[in-house]
Protein backbone atom coordinates (compact mmCIF):
# COMPACT_ATOMS: atom_id res chain seq x y z
CA UNK A 1 0.00 0.00 0.00
CA UNK A 2 1.22 3.23 -1.00
CA UNK A 3 0.54 6.39 1.29
CA UNK A 4 -0.93 9.48 -0.18
CA UNK A 5 1.30 11.27 2.59
CA UNK A 6 4.10 9.62 3.83
CA UNK A 7 5.59 12.49 5.75
CA UNK A 8 2.05 12.19 8.51
CA UNK A 9 2.44 8.46 8.03
CA UNK A 10 5.69 8.71 9.41
CA UNK A 11 4.92 10.66 12.11
CA UNK A 12 2.15 8.58 13.17
CA UNK A 13 3.41 5.36 13.02
CA UNK A 14 6.68 3.43 14.32
CA UNK A 15 7.84 5.92 16.72
CA UNK A 16 7.38 6.86 20.62
CA UNK A 17 4.79 8.75 21.05
CA UNK A 18 3.52 10.47 24.27
CA UNK A 19 -0.17 10.93 23.61
CA UNK A 20 -3.43 10.12 25.74
CA UNK A 21 -4.51 6.79 23.57
CA UNK A 22 -8.22 8.23 23.31
CA UNK A 23 -6.60 10.86 21.41
CA UNK A 24 -4.42 9.05 19.54
CA UNK A 25 -7.06 6.84 18.48
CA UNK A 26 -9.14 9.88 17.42
CA UNK A 27 -6.24 10.74 15.15
CA UNK A 28 -6.07 7.28 13.82
CA UNK A 29 -8.99 6.78 12.75
CA UNK A 30 -9.61 10.20 11.76
CA UNK A 31 -10.14 11.66 8.26
CA UNK A 32 -7.26 12.59 7.47
CA UNK A 33 -5.19 9.17 8.97
CA UNK A 34 -7.91 7.54 6.34
CA UNK A 35 -6.67 9.37 3.43
CA UNK A 36 -3.07 9.30 4.46
CA UNK A 37 -3.64 5.00 4.90
CA UNK A 38 -5.91 4.32 1.52
CA UNK A 39 -3.39 6.56 -0.13
CA UNK A 40 -6.12 9.27 -1.15
CA UNK A 41 -5.31 12.70 -1.77
CA UNK A 42 -6.76 15.55 0.27
CA UNK A 43 -7.62 18.98 -1.40
CA UNK A 44 -6.67 21.20 1.06
CA UNK A 45 -3.66 23.11 0.47
CA UNK A 46 -1.42 25.09 2.75
CA UNK A 47 -1.24 28.22 0.87
CA UNK A 48 -4.88 28.70 1.60
CA UNK A 49 -5.01 27.39 4.92
CA UNK A 50 -1.96 29.07 6.91
CA UNK A 51 -2.75 32.75 7.08
CA UNK A 52 -6.58 31.82 8.49
CA UNK A 53 -4.86 29.41 11.11
CA UNK A 54 -3.02 31.98 12.31
CA UNK A 55 -5.60 34.49 12.64
CA UNK A 56 -8.26 31.82 14.31
CA UNK A 57 -5.20 31.34 17.12
CA UNK A 58 -4.86 34.99 17.18
CA UNK A 59 -8.42 35.44 17.85
CA UNK A 60 -8.32 32.80 20.90
CA UNK A 61 -5.45 34.65 22.24
CA UNK A 62 -7.75 37.66 22.42
CA UNK A 63 -10.65 35.67 24.09
CA UNK A 64 -8.80 34.94 26.83
CA UNK A 65 -7.48 37.67 27.84
CA UNK A 66 -7.11 41.68 26.68
CA UNK A 67 -3.43 40.76 25.45
CA UNK A 68 -1.86 42.27 22.75
CA UNK A 69 -0.42 39.06 20.28
CA UNK A 70 3.26 39.05 19.60
CA UNK A 71 4.17 36.77 16.55
CA UNK A 72 7.09 34.74 17.22
CA UNK A 73 10.00 33.88 13.95
CA UNK A 74 7.62 34.89 11.29
CA UNK A 75 4.54 32.78 12.53
CA UNK A 76 6.46 29.30 13.94
CA UNK A 77 4.32 30.21 17.73
CA UNK A 78 3.00 33.64 19.16
CA UNK A 79 1.80 34.60 22.69
CA UNK A 80 -0.31 37.14 23.95
CA UNK A 81 0.96 40.05 26.03
CA UNK A 82 -1.19 41.40 28.89
CA UNK A 83 -0.60 45.45 29.86
CA UNK A 84 0.61 43.84 32.94
CA UNK A 85 3.37 42.51 31.47
CA UNK A 86 2.43 38.47 31.64
CA UNK A 87 3.08 36.77 28.18
CA UNK A 88 0.42 33.67 27.76
CA UNK A 89 1.53 30.87 25.96
CA UNK A 90 -0.82 28.61 24.20
CA UNK A 91 0.18 24.94 24.19
CA UNK A 92 -2.52 23.58 22.36
CA UNK A 93 -3.25 20.59 20.50
CA UNK A 94 -1.40 17.59 19.63
CA UNK A 95 2.79 18.15 20.19
CA UNK A 96 4.86 18.07 17.01
CA UNK A 97 8.59 18.45 16.76
CA UNK A 98 8.51 20.95 13.71
CA UNK A 99 6.47 23.46 12.28
CA UNK A 100 5.57 22.42 8.80
CA UNK A 101 2.42 23.03 6.59
CA UNK A 102 0.86 19.97 8.33
CA UNK A 103 1.09 21.34 11.80
CA UNK A 104 -0.39 24.99 10.58
CA UNK A 105 -3.38 23.15 9.09
CA UNK A 106 -4.38 20.89 11.77
CA UNK A 107 -3.45 24.06 14.82
CA UNK A 108 -0.28 21.69 16.50
CA UNK A 109 1.87 23.20 19.03
CA UNK A 110 5.74 22.39 18.15
CA UNK A 111 8.27 22.06 20.33
CA UNK A 112 10.67 24.11 17.76
CA UNK A 113 7.81 26.95 17.81
CA UNK A 114 8.03 26.49 22.42
CA UNK A 115 11.57 27.29 22.07
CA UNK A 116 11.39 30.50 20.13
CA UNK A 117 8.65 31.19 22.12
CA UNK A 118 10.80 30.83 25.08
CA UNK A 119 13.84 32.70 23.65
CA UNK A 120 11.76 35.66 22.60
CA UNK A 121 10.23 35.86 25.71
CA UNK A 122 13.40 36.23 27.79
CA UNK A 123 15.13 38.51 25.70
CA UNK A 124 12.07 40.94 25.79
CA UNK A 125 12.08 43.09 28.86
CA UNK A 126 8.46 43.67 28.70
CA UNK A 127 7.60 40.20 29.93
CA UNK A 128 7.94 40.17 33.47
CA UNK A 129 6.58 36.80 34.35
CA UNK A 130 5.04 33.73 31.61
CA UNK A 131 1.72 31.83 32.07
CA UNK A 132 1.32 28.95 29.94
CA UNK A 133 -2.69 28.15 28.67
CA UNK A 134 -1.94 23.80 28.32
CA UNK A 135 -4.81 22.13 26.16
CA UNK A 136 -3.43 18.75 25.03
CA UNK A 137 -2.95 15.20 24.26
CA UNK A 138 0.56 15.19 24.41
CA UNK A 139 2.50 14.11 20.93
CA UNK A 140 6.11 13.18 19.70
CA UNK A 141 8.46 12.12 22.06
CA UNK A 142 11.05 13.72 19.96
CA UNK A 143 12.16 17.18 21.20
CA UNK A 144 10.26 16.73 24.44
CA UNK A 145 12.98 16.62 26.91
CA UNK A 146 14.79 19.66 25.31
CA UNK A 147 11.91 21.77 25.11
CA UNK A 148 11.08 20.77 28.98
CA UNK A 149 14.77 21.51 30.11
CA UNK A 150 14.50 24.74 28.56
CA UNK A 151 11.34 25.57 30.00
CA UNK A 152 12.86 24.78 33.63
CA UNK A 153 15.87 26.74 33.05
CA UNK A 154 13.84 29.56 32.06
CA UNK A 155 12.25 29.67 35.41
CA UNK A 156 16.09 30.77 36.85
CA UNK A 157 15.09 34.32 34.65
CA UNK A 158 10.89 35.08 34.92
CA UNK A 159 8.76 33.73 36.95
CA UNK A 160 6.98 30.66 34.52
CA UNK A 161 3.58 29.16 35.85
CA UNK A 162 1.32 27.19 33.62
CA UNK A 163 -2.65 25.80 33.74
CA UNK A 164 -3.77 22.91 32.59
CA UNK A 165 -6.82 24.27 30.88
CA UNK A 166 -8.06 21.58 31.36
CA UNK A 167 -5.77 18.55 29.67
CA UNK A 168 -1.89 18.28 30.35
CA UNK A 169 -1.34 15.02 29.06
CA UNK A 170 1.96 12.36 28.52
CA UNK A 171 3.95 14.85 26.31
CA UNK A 172 1.71 18.08 27.79
CA UNK A 173 2.06 17.34 30.89
CA UNK A 174 6.00 17.56 30.76
CA UNK A 175 5.65 20.69 29.13
CA UNK A 176 3.40 22.28 31.32
CA UNK A 177 4.79 20.58 34.35
CA UNK A 178 8.22 22.06 33.73
CA UNK A 179 7.40 25.35 35.05
CA UNK A 180 7.59 25.87 38.68
CA UNK A 181 3.78 26.14 39.77
CA UNK A 182 1.26 24.22 37.77
CA UNK A 183 -2.61 24.66 38.75
CA UNK A 184 -5.54 23.06 36.90
CA UNK A 185 -9.05 23.83 37.61
CA UNK A 186 -11.81 21.19 38.98
CA UNK A 187 -12.58 18.29 36.44
CA UNK A 188 -9.13 18.70 34.43
CA UNK A 189 -6.76 16.34 34.41
CA UNK A 190 -3.26 15.94 34.47
CA UNK A 191 -0.68 13.46 34.13
CA UNK A 192 -0.24 10.28 32.05
CA UNK A 193 3.82 9.52 32.15
CA UNK A 194 4.19 7.14 29.56
CA UNK A 195 4.79 6.15 25.95
CA UNK A 196 3.73 4.09 23.15
CA UNK A 197 4.60 2.81 20.01
CA UNK A 198 1.99 1.95 17.56
CA UNK A 199 3.23 -0.89 14.47
CA UNK A 200 0.70 -0.85 11.39
CA UNK A 201 1.03 -4.33 10.30
CA UNK A 202 -0.67 -4.02 6.38
CA UNK A 203 0.38 -7.87 5.58
CA UNK A 204 -3.25 -9.01 5.72
CA UNK A 205 -4.31 -6.13 3.58
CA UNK A 206 -1.17 -6.33 1.07
CA UNK A 207 -2.59 -11.08 -0.02
CA UNK A 208 -5.75 -9.37 -0.21
CA UNK A 209 -4.52 -6.96 -2.83
CA UNK A 210 -2.28 -9.84 -4.63
CA UNK A 211 0.41 -7.55 -3.36
CA UNK A 212 3.78 -8.96 -2.12
CA UNK A 213 6.52 -7.25 -0.89
CA UNK A 214 10.18 -8.65 -0.49
CA UNK A 215 13.18 -6.93 1.10
CA UNK A 216 16.43 -7.25 0.09
CA UNK A 217 18.43 -6.20 2.99
CA UNK A 218 21.65 -5.99 4.99
CA UNK A 219 21.52 -6.40 9.08
CA UNK A 220 19.88 -8.24 11.14
CA UNK A 221 17.40 -5.36 12.73
CA UNK A 222 17.08 -3.18 9.46
CA UNK A 223 13.84 -4.26 8.79
CA UNK A 224 12.31 -4.01 12.65
CA UNK A 225 9.26 -2.65 12.20
CA UNK A 226 8.66 -2.84 8.63
CA UNK A 227 4.88 -2.47 7.90
CA UNK A 228 4.54 -5.23 5.34
CA UNK A 229 5.39 -8.21 7.72
CA UNK A 230 3.90 -9.24 11.37
CA UNK A 231 6.62 -7.98 14.02
CA UNK A 232 9.05 -10.38 14.70
CA UNK A 233 9.97 -11.50 18.49
CA UNK A 234 13.29 -9.42 18.08
CA UNK A 235 11.59 -6.24 16.34
CA UNK A 236 9.13 -6.39 18.77
CA UNK A 237 11.27 -6.55 21.69
CA UNK A 238 13.24 -3.49 20.20
CA UNK A 239 10.42 -1.27 19.84
CA UNK A 240 9.87 -2.31 23.70
CA UNK A 241 13.02 -1.51 24.85
CA UNK A 242 12.65 1.67 22.95
CA UNK A 243 9.42 2.90 24.76
CA UNK A 244 10.46 1.44 28.04
CA UNK A 245 13.68 3.72 27.84
CA UNK A 246 11.14 6.99 26.49
CA UNK A 247 9.30 5.90 29.56
CA UNK A 248 12.51 6.20 32.02
CA UNK A 249 13.82 9.69 30.53
CA UNK A 250 9.90 11.30 30.76
CA UNK A 251 9.97 10.43 34.74
CA UNK A 252 13.81 11.37 35.03
CA UNK A 253 12.30 14.54 33.74
CA UNK A 254 9.38 14.48 35.96
CA UNK A 255 12.09 14.19 39.00
CA UNK A 256 13.79 17.81 37.85
CA UNK A 257 10.25 19.41 37.74
CA UNK A 258 10.21 18.97 41.56
CA UNK A 259 7.40 18.04 42.37
CA UNK A 260 7.94 13.91 42.86
CA UNK A 261 10.86 11.68 41.82
CA UNK A 262 11.18 9.76 39.39
CA UNK A 263 10.88 6.45 41.10
CA UNK A 264 7.52 8.02 42.29
CA UNK A 265 6.98 8.95 38.48
CA UNK A 266 7.38 5.50 37.45
CA UNK A 267 4.83 3.99 40.15
CA UNK A 268 2.22 6.09 38.83
CA UNK A 269 1.95 3.79 35.77
CA UNK A 270 1.42 6.48 33.81
CA UNK A 271 -2.32 7.37 35.69
CA UNK A 272 -3.60 10.66 34.93
CA UNK A 273 -5.93 11.82 37.53
CA UNK A 274 -8.16 14.78 37.83
CA UNK A 275 -8.03 18.56 39.94
CA UNK A 276 -7.70 17.64 44.07
CA UNK A 277 -6.17 13.86 43.57
CA UNK A 278 -3.89 15.38 40.78
CA UNK A 279 -2.47 17.73 43.71
CA UNK A 280 -2.62 15.32 46.05
CA UNK A 281 -0.68 13.24 43.95
CA UNK A 282 2.41 15.60 43.30
CA UNK A 283 1.60 16.01 39.81
CA UNK A 284 -0.27 19.43 40.41
CA UNK A 285 0.13 22.32 42.58
CA UNK A 286 -3.54 23.48 43.37
CA UNK A 287 -6.23 23.75 41.88
CA UNK A 288 -7.56 27.00 40.44
CA UNK A 289 -9.02 28.56 36.87
CA UNK A 290 -7.27 30.35 34.42
CA UNK A 291 -8.41 33.70 35.70
CA UNK A 292 -6.88 33.21 39.57
CA UNK A 293 -3.87 31.87 38.05
CA UNK A 294 -3.63 34.93 35.77
CA UNK A 295 -4.70 37.24 38.76
CA UNK A 296 -2.16 35.37 41.18
CA UNK A 297 0.86 35.95 38.44
CA UNK A 298 0.10 39.30 37.58
CA UNK A 299 0.41 40.30 41.06
CA UNK A 300 3.58 38.53 42.03
CA UNK A 301 5.36 40.01 38.48
CA UNK A 302 3.96 43.65 39.59
CA UNK A 303 5.51 43.70 42.66
CA UNK A 304 1.73 43.28 45.06
CA UNK A 305 0.64 41.63 47.58
CA UNK A 306 -1.25 38.70 46.33
CA UNK A 307 -3.73 38.81 49.48
CA UNK A 308 -5.86 41.47 47.37
CA UNK A 309 -6.24 39.00 44.39
CA UNK A 310 -7.34 36.09 46.55
CA UNK A 311 -9.66 38.28 48.46
CA UNK A 312 -11.30 39.31 45.32
CA UNK A 313 -11.93 35.44 44.00
CA UNK A 314 -13.63 35.29 47.46
CA UNK A 315 -16.20 36.09 45.19
CA UNK A 316 -16.13 32.41 43.75
CA UNK A 317 -19.26 30.27 43.57
CA UNK A 318 -19.59 26.75 43.04
CA UNK A 319 -16.90 25.07 44.78
CA UNK A 320 -13.73 25.29 46.78
CA UNK A 321 -11.67 28.91 46.81
CA UNK A 322 -9.44 29.02 44.34
CA UNK A 323 -5.83 28.43 44.39
CA UNK A 324 -6.36 26.45 47.75
CA UNK A 325 -3.55 23.80 48.00
CA UNK A 326 -3.77 21.57 51.55
CA UNK A 327 -0.56 21.69 53.42
CA UNK A 328 1.12 20.13 55.94
CA UNK A 329 0.88 21.85 59.76
CA UNK A 330 4.22 23.90 58.78
CA UNK A 331 2.03 25.80 56.57
CA UNK A 332 0.85 27.61 59.16
CA UNK A 333 3.62 29.00 60.59
CA UNK A 334 5.19 30.07 57.32
CA UNK A 335 1.95 32.23 57.23
CA UNK A 336 2.61 33.53 60.52
CA UNK A 337 6.21 34.04 59.67
CA UNK A 338 5.56 35.92 56.68
CA UNK A 339 2.30 38.24 58.54
CA UNK A 340 3.80 38.34 61.75
CA UNK A 341 4.12 42.05 63.24
CA UNK A 342 7.65 41.99 63.59
CA UNK A 343 7.26 41.74 59.26
CA UNK A 344 4.49 44.18 58.56
CA UNK A 345 4.46 47.07 61.34
CA UNK A 346 5.30 50.32 60.09
CA UNK A 347 6.54 51.48 63.40
CA UNK A 348 10.44 52.15 63.70
CA UNK A 349 12.28 49.76 65.05
CA UNK A 350 14.33 50.97 68.17
CA UNK A 351 17.27 49.88 67.49
CA UNK A 352 19.90 52.02 65.46
CA UNK A 353 20.04 51.50 61.87
CA UNK A 354 23.75 50.71 62.47
CA UNK A 355 23.00 48.26 64.83
CA UNK A 356 23.37 44.43 63.95
CA UNK A 357 21.65 41.76 66.33
CA UNK A 358 23.45 38.82 66.29
CA UNK A 359 19.96 36.65 67.71
CA UNK A 360 19.24 35.22 64.21
CA UNK A 361 22.53 33.67 63.75
CA UNK A 362 21.91 32.30 67.14
CA UNK A 363 17.97 31.58 66.71
CA UNK A 364 17.35 27.65 66.12
CA UNK A 365 16.96 26.24 62.76
CA UNK A 366 13.32 25.60 61.53
CA UNK A 367 12.18 22.57 60.82
CA UNK A 368 11.63 23.18 57.35
CA UNK A 369 15.60 22.87 56.79
CA UNK A 370 15.87 19.60 59.12
CA UNK A 371 16.50 16.38 56.99
CA UNK A 372 13.61 15.36 55.43
CA UNK A 373 11.79 12.00 56.31
CA UNK A 374 12.97 9.10 53.79
CA UNK A 375 9.21 8.97 52.35
CA UNK A 376 9.18 12.83 51.37
CA UNK A 377 9.84 14.33 47.83
CA UNK A 378 13.45 15.86 48.53
CA UNK A 379 12.07 19.91 47.68
CA UNK A 380 8.17 20.20 48.83
CA UNK A 381 9.64 18.49 52.38
CA UNK A 382 6.71 15.67 51.92
CA UNK A 383 3.75 18.09 51.11
CA UNK A 384 3.52 17.01 47.72
CA UNK A 385 3.34 20.67 46.64
CA UNK A 386 5.08 24.33 46.66
CA UNK A 387 4.24 26.59 49.49
CA UNK A 388 1.09 28.81 48.90
CA UNK A 389 0.60 31.01 46.64
CA UNK A 390 -1.33 33.39 47.76
CA UNK A 391 0.42 33.80 50.70
CA UNK A 392 0.41 37.56 52.00
CA UNK A 393 3.28 39.42 51.14
CA UNK A 394 5.01 40.97 54.04
CA UNK A 395 5.32 44.70 54.14
CA UNK A 396 8.35 46.76 52.91
CA UNK A 397 8.98 49.27 55.90
CA UNK A 398 10.42 46.51 57.85
CA UNK A 399 11.37 43.48 55.73
CA UNK A 400 14.95 44.38 57.24
CA UNK A 401 15.87 45.80 60.51
CA UNK A 402 18.02 47.98 58.92
CA UNK A 403 16.25 49.34 56.22
CA UNK A 404 17.31 52.87 55.59
CA UNK A 405 20.77 51.41 55.68
CA UNK A 406 19.89 48.76 53.16
CA UNK A 407 18.54 51.67 51.30
CA UNK A 408 22.01 53.20 51.22
CA UNK A 409 23.63 50.34 49.88
CA UNK A 410 21.08 49.11 47.17
CA UNK A 411 19.38 47.05 49.00
CA UNK A 412 15.65 47.81 49.42
CA UNK A 413 13.16 46.79 51.43
CA UNK A 414 10.76 45.78 48.57
CA UNK A 415 13.62 43.46 47.45
CA UNK A 416 13.36 41.79 50.97
CA UNK A 417 10.48 41.10 51.18
CA UNK A 418 10.08 39.62 47.72
CA UNK A 419 13.08 37.35 48.96
CA UNK A 420 10.34 35.67 50.97
CA UNK A 421 7.91 35.73 49.53
CA UNK A 422 9.90 33.54 46.23
CA UNK A 423 11.44 31.45 49.53
CA UNK A 424 8.03 31.39 50.62
CA UNK A 425 6.70 29.93 47.04
CA UNK A 426 9.92 27.65 46.81
CA UNK A 427 9.14 26.01 50.27
CA UNK A 428 12.42 27.30 51.63
CA UNK A 429 12.84 27.47 55.12
CA UNK A 430 12.61 30.84 57.12
CA UNK A 431 16.65 30.35 57.87
CA UNK A 432 17.78 30.45 54.53
CA UNK A 433 15.54 33.20 53.38
CA UNK A 434 17.46 35.16 56.29
CA UNK A 435 20.55 34.15 54.95
CA UNK A 436 19.70 35.83 51.81
CA UNK A 437 18.50 38.94 53.51
CA UNK A 438 21.18 39.48 55.58
CA UNK A 439 23.56 39.05 52.83
CA UNK A 440 21.56 41.30 50.64
CA UNK A 441 21.20 38.88 48.06
CA UNK A 442 20.23 40.28 44.91
CA UNK A 443 16.85 38.98 43.11
CA UNK A 444 17.77 37.74 40.42
CA UNK A 445 20.84 35.32 42.64
CA UNK A 446 18.31 34.04 45.07
CA UNK A 447 15.97 32.79 42.18
CA UNK A 448 18.88 31.36 40.60
CA UNK A 449 19.92 29.82 43.56
CA UNK A 450 16.04 28.25 44.52
CA UNK A 451 15.86 26.90 40.97
CA UNK A 452 19.37 25.14 41.41
CA UNK A 453 18.37 24.35 44.98
CA UNK A 454 15.31 22.51 43.02
CA UNK A 455 17.60 20.47 40.32
CA UNK A 456 20.07 19.60 42.97
CA UNK A 457 17.31 17.68 44.71
CA UNK A 458 18.14 13.97 45.54
CA UNK A 459 15.60 11.29 43.84
CA UNK A 460 14.31 9.86 47.13
CA UNK A 461 12.19 7.40 48.21
CA UNK A 462 8.03 6.84 47.52
CA UNK A 463 4.95 8.94 47.05
CA UNK A 464 3.58 9.62 50.54
CA UNK A 465 1.82 13.51 51.09
CA UNK A 466 0.73 12.36 54.61
CA UNK A 467 1.81 15.78 56.94
CA UNK A 468 4.17 14.76 59.55
CA UNK A 469 2.69 13.76 63.19
CA UNK A 470 3.68 12.91 66.69
CA UNK A 471 7.21 14.51 67.45
CA UNK A 472 8.04 15.53 64.47
CA UNK A 473 4.85 17.71 64.37
CA UNK A 474 5.73 19.24 67.42
CA UNK A 475 9.31 20.19 66.27
CA UNK A 476 7.86 21.82 63.21
CA UNK A 477 5.67 24.08 64.87
CA UNK A 478 8.85 24.37 67.81
CA UNK A 479 11.01 25.39 65.02
CA UNK A 480 8.91 28.28 63.29
CA UNK A 481 8.09 29.41 66.50
CA UNK A 482 11.51 30.17 67.23
CA UNK A 483 12.15 31.62 63.58
CA UNK A 484 9.26 34.05 64.52
CA UNK A 485 10.71 34.87 67.86
CA UNK A 486 14.39 35.63 66.51
CA UNK A 487 13.03 37.60 63.95
CA UNK A 488 10.69 39.53 66.32
CA UNK A 489 13.68 40.50 68.70
CA UNK A 490 15.98 41.32 65.69
CA UNK A 491 12.98 44.50 64.92
CA UNK A 492 12.89 45.22 68.70
CA UNK A 493 9.48 43.67 69.33
CA UNK A 494 8.80 41.31 72.45
CA UNK A 495 7.12 38.29 71.44
CA UNK A 496 3.94 37.30 73.28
Amino acid sequence: MTFAYPHIAERLFGHPQCIEPTAFRTILEGPLARRVLSGELAEARIGKKHKPQAKAAISRLSAIVDCQPVIVAGGVAEFGLTDEGVAILPVCGVLSRRFDWLTALCGWTTYEGLSAAFDQMLADSRVKAILMDVESPGGEAAGMLDIADKIIAARSAKPVWAVANTLAASAAYAVGGSAERLVLPRLAQAGHIGAVIVHVDQSAYDQAAGDKYTAIYSGERKIDGWAHAPLSDGATKALQVTVDNCRQQFCDLVGRQGRMTSAQAMKTEAAMPADNAAVNGRYADAVATFEDALAELTDLAAGRSRSSSAAASAGFTGGPQPMKTETPAAGSDREKLLTSTALTSTATPPAPATEQPAAAAAAPAPAAEAPADDDKCPTCNGSGKKAQAAAPQPAPQAAAPAAAAAAADGYTAEMAAETLELCAIAGVGAGEARKFITAKTPIDKVRSDLAAAKANASDAAPLNAAPPAGSAEQQITAGWDAAVAAVNKRNGFETK
